[in-house]
């Protein structure tokens, strides 16, 4: 399996198949040769998972981090994004959402235009 971005479920499935494997042989063993490409793994399995649960773009997740828009751990060269964090972000997004359409609604009624 190619490593790298997940672009779909079928390759989600597959990266948390291979994941799980990898698991299965190495443990908890962090010094295992293979635990650098499970961390690795687990990093493109997060953001396609972040994406999905923010109905985003794969790349989304990532530029979220980059802004700081989206709190993340590091683990050595690895990002990590809590569910709670994720969640958060997600709420606030609904919250504007929701906050811009009812400013477009009050418009529209103020100018009589049947909403």
């Amino acid at each position: 399996m190619p490593l790298g971005t997940l672009r779909t479920a079928k390759d989600y499935a597959r990266a948390v198949e291979v994941l799980d494997a990898i698991i299965d042989e190495i443990g908890e063993d962090e010094t295992h040769p293979m635990a650098e490409l499970a961390d690795a793994l687990s990093v493109f399995i997060d953001c396609y998972e972040a994406a999905d649960d923010l109905s985003a773009s794969r790349a989304h997740p990532a530029g979220l981090l980059e802004r700081g828009e989206l709190p993340d751990s590091k683990a050595g060269t690895l990002r990590r994004i809590s569910l709670k964090n994720l969640m958060k972000h997600r709420d606030r997004m609904r919250a504007k959402r929701k906050q811009a359409l009812d400013e477009l609604a009050r418009e529209a009624q103020k100018h009589k235009m049947g909403y």
